[in-house]
């Protein structure tokens, strides 16, 4: 969106995600967007957090971002993401395809090395399995709340 117009354009497909729903899309500290996560109708398939495209709105190019696969959160749907203070992201929850089953873990996805790592954080367990929740910093504090919660 161009607010100077105001005018809408499409953003290029070429590299891009593939048709998802309940993913991720954050703006990162260098201005680039992050996708990641969700279900893909035409995969038929949750997607796996090893695969994260990059958005470079100056260029307007998709990339891939490489991940390291030793060590991932669960494919999911509906969970919550946020950009913390120092670039790196966090995701909490989420549910199954079905949504039959909500996740109570928490990741945070480390950027600042060659190849991304995830790494699981036990302390976001202590939320309780939610979805549809949200999540937002505030300085160096997270604030999440609302979502479905099922114990």
């Amino acid at each position: 969106f161009d607010p100077s117009g105001p005018t809408f354009s499409n953003l290029p497909a070429t590299n891009g995600p593939p048709d998802i729903y309940g993913h991720t899309a954050l703006v990162l500290l260098d201005d680039r967007i992050a996708v990641f996560g969700g279900y893909s109708q035409s995969a038929g398939a949750l997607l796996a957090f090893d695969k994260i495209w990059i958005l470079d709105v100056g260029s307007g190019s998709w990339s891939s971002l490489s991940v390291d696969s030793a060590n991932l959160p669960s494919p999911r749907v509906a969970f919550c993401a946020v950009v913390l203070d120092d670039g790196r992201i966090m995701i909490q929850g989420g549910s199954d395809a079905s949504f039959a089953t909500n996740f109570q873990d928490g990741w945070i996805l480390d950027l600042s090395t060659s190849v991304a790592t995830w790494s699981e954080v036990n302390a976001l367990s202590q939320l309780g399995p939610r979805r549809d929740h949200f999540a937002v910093t505030v300085g160096t504090q997270v604030i999440l709340g609302f979502g479905t919660l099922l114990r």
